[in-house]
């Protein structure tokens, strides 16, 4: 038998000798993954973004956390392979390739080749880890697939123009009608009118309806309801200035095989807060700034517990 210390040397040899590894899934998927663990039954988290052109690392153009970064890391050190990807609108927009054909469907089906790619490599263990609309992504992908569990983040409980509308309604009130009216003829596929306000009109922009009357169609507490089986981890922080705990309280109360976590001080991009309004921002754009340890070793334990072997 080994010596213990011996073990743990060469455990933490092979994480630190661990390369990345650039893998293409489809001609707009392309991501990084980090085995760790060569075992026919490891874990393989898979990590899904959040809402608009985001990048593998939970990055944008003018916001750097480092989020999901930082969070495949750390599940990388627990002995957790991961594979976390460019959302599609990162390749469009670098080729110039940005369609007004593109559908929320698209991210979700992009999310089923993920999964079937690694299925057609062995891997039988396979963890969802959603953030924020990758939350939605992930109960979608999971309804078409054999996953064996899925981690909400920042998920809402409601459907998108629900959102929109009540953020617009405390932020422009008197915009408020407007949209409320657009998105009702978006579900009627009756044409919206150009508008004489910028931000409605950015919002309705021609290239931007179809996704939008794709994405309306769904409503995550009802969606979350079809995983009747389907171990899920509802996570969100009680310092989220985008989404309330009160809608990982109502995932939690649609799912039917969940558990619901609230982390204190931790805001939308998994950072500990602990001043203001203007650190829980400044955090958006501070890769230095770490996530919270409560966060990874609760999915750590969650994984672990719903990863079986053969």
């Amino acid at each position: 038998m080994k010596h213990p210390i011996l073990i743990l040397f060469l455990c933490i040899s092979a994480s630190l000798l661990a390369q990345p590894k650039e893998i293409k899934v489809n001609k707009y998927i392309n991501g990084t993954y980090l085995e760790v663990n060569a075992d026919q039954d490891a874990a393989l988290a898979i990590l899904i973004q959040g809402s608009g052109p985001t990048d593998r690392y939970g990055n944008q153009a003018n916001m750097k956390s480092d989020h999901s970064k930082m969070l495949y890391q750390a599940l990388n050190e627990k002995g957790i392979n991961t594979f976390s990807y460019d959302k599609r609108s990162i390749k469009m927009m670098r080729n110039n390739q940005v369609s007004d054909k593109t559908l929320f469907d698209d991210f979700v089906n992009d999310q089923i080749d993920v999964i079937h790619y690694f299925e057609e490599r062995g891997h039988q263990n396979i963890h969802l880890i959603g953030h924020s609309q990758g939350s939605l992504i992930a109960i979608l992908a999971a309804q078409k697939t054999d996953i064996n569990s899925l981690i909400s983040i920042a998920g809402t409980s409601k459907p998108f123009h629900k959102i929109m509308i009540k953020q617009i309604a405390k932020q422009m009130p008197q915009l408020k009608d407007e949209t409320e009216n657009n998105f009702e003829k978006l579900l009627k596929n009756e044409e919206i009118k150009v508008s004489d306000n910028q931000v409605i009109a950015s919002i309705f922009a021609k290239r931007n309806q179809k996704f939008l009357s794709n994405y309306m169609q769904y409503d995550p507490a009802e969606e979350i309801k079809k995983l009747e089986e389907l171990p899920i981890l509802i996570i969100n922080g009680d310092d989220d200035l985008q989404v309330p705990v009160s809608d990982a309280e109502a995932l939690d109360e649609a799912a039917k095989n969940s558990e619901l976590l609230v982390i204190e001080n931790m805001n939308h991009v998994f950072k500990i807060i602990n001043g203001d309004q203007q650190d829980n921002l400044t955090s958006y754009t501070d890769p230095s700034h770490p996530i919270s340890d409560k966060l990874i070793n609760a999915i750590e334990k969650f994984i672990k517990h719903h990863t079986y072997s053969n």
